[in-house]
């Protein structure tokens, strides 16, 4: 699958803050899209997913963390492009 990388990057950055409803909302992007762009970073070990409830929680691993502190290192140095906290 072809990934746009401003989309996986904001996601990478806000996984955690919401649910995918909201989350696709916040970054413009089609729920379907971005329940795969999930199951991706679930594949590469970014993510790990629990159900708590009716609600699913999404949780940056070790290596997602360390993924998202570069892509908002970066983003940071080139004025903050596609980063809204």
């Amino acid at each position: 699958m072809i990934i746009k990388p401003a989309k996986w990057m904001q996601l990478i950055v806000h996984i955690e803050d919401a649910n995918l409803s909201r989350l696709s909302f916040k970054l413009d992007c089609t729920y379907s899209h971005l329940t795969k762009l999930v199951k991706e970073f679930e594949d590469n070990k970014w993510i790990t997913r629990e159900k708590k409830g009716r609600t699913i929680v999404n949780t940056l691993t070790p290596k997602g963390k360390e993924m998202q502190q570069n892509i908002v290192s970066v983003l940071s140095e080139i004025g903050g492009v596609a980063y809204v906290r």
